[in-house]
């Protein structure tokens, strides 16, 4: 008796799940998730962990943390219970920084500007959350469009409100024990805020910095200017073709950068996040993502890097990656 009820028990759990998962796709498809009417479940979001092998980090920031979302998209078809609980999610992993790459609105209204900031209020970082704009929280939808005048400095205001320090095309360096990690804010490529240089001004080239921008269509030149380790956003995870609309809203110069982490070369690395905001997020490996990455001091890890082969990849390293079910989110 007891078997053919767990039988039935695991039968009925299996056709949940299966009808879960029929619908949150098709509404994916249509942008429309943020509608479901359940909470999002552990299952359904991806918490990527890496390690990140720094030169020159010094012992005192080995194992500091740093959570990374991306992409939010406030908009009427995102519900705040789940962004909510997504947010719940970040603080859970007690980072030391948590670091969020733009796209914090879909529409231009700025009626939703202030739910985004009312919301990231709940954020708790140990040491500081970050921020840098995209291309959406200017109004743009593409390149060719102009910018909608004042959101940006709206959406930067109302996020400085919540706690969160924004960097456009500025820097911020942390010490701790005798070592330092410096964060380089860009301001959104489409824009005439992108400004690489003046971001790096007065960084040392030898010191490690991890540098924020949303749109990694340009990470192989920040790597150049002296970026260890870049962190962005924007594409959702999406496959770039060569439809005029794709040529339009996603990288044009780095097509292969869609989700996960690249080897730029020398050491540097670019990692794109797919974001937890409405998308076409159909398949599995599209699904909303929090990034947790860890600092580790080159020197004092068995690490070492691959010689490269002079082109960019995706090879995931280095480090090693885990896909957690958040669930109580022990870590």
């Amino acid at each position: 008796m007891t078997e053919a009820l767990l039988r039935g028990q695991l039968r009925l759990e299996s056709a949940r799940h299966a009808l879960k998962n029929f619908l949150w796709s098709a509404a994916s498809r249509f942008a429309l998730h943020g509608l479901c009417p359940w909470e999002p479940e552990d299952r359904w979001v991806m918490l990527r962990h890496h390690e990140i092998f720094l030169p020159g980090l010094g012992k005192g920031l080995d194992g500091a943390k740093i959570a990374h979302i991306s992409d939010l998209h406030c908009c009427p078809f995102m519900r705040e219970l789940h962004l909510l609980r997504y947010f719940e999610m970040v603080n859970q992993l007690e980072a030391d920084f948590i670091v969020l790459t733009g796209d914090f609105i879909s529409a231009s209204s700025r009626h939703y500007v202030r739910r985004i900031g009312k919301l990231l209020s709940n954020l708790s970082a140990h040491v500081e959350v970050m921020a840098v704009l995209g291309n959406h929280d200017h109004g743009l939808f593409h390149p060719q469009q102009e910018v909608v005048r004042g959101l940006g400095d709206y959406v930067a205001g109302e996020l400085n409100s919540a706690g969160i320090r924004v960097l456009i095309n500025k820097s911020r360096s942390f010490t701790k024990d005798g070592s330092t990690v410096c964060f380089v804010g860009l301001g959104e490529l489409w824009t005439e805020d992108y400004l690489p240089a003046v971001a790096f001004e007065g960084v040392p080239p030898d010191r490690p910095t991890i540098a924020l921008c949303h749109n990694p269509d340009d990470a192989p030149h920040l790597a150049n200017l002296g970026a260890t380790y870049v962190l962005s956003g924007h594409t959702h995870g999406q496959i770039t073709r060569g439809s005029r609309i794709h040529n339009l809203l996603f990288p044009k110069k780095n097509r292969q950068f869609i989700a996960g982490q690249y080897n730029l070369g020398h050491d540097r690395f670019v990692y794109v996040n797919r974001g937890i905001g409405p998308s076409r997020r159909a398949r599995p490996d599209t699904r909303p993502e929090i990034a947790l990455f860890t600092l580790r001091d080159l020197a004092q890890s068995a690490y070492r890097p691959r010689p490269w082969a002079g082109t960019v990849t995706n090879v995931e390293i280095p480090g090693h990656w885990q896909e957690t079910e958040l669930g109580s989110m022990v870590y």
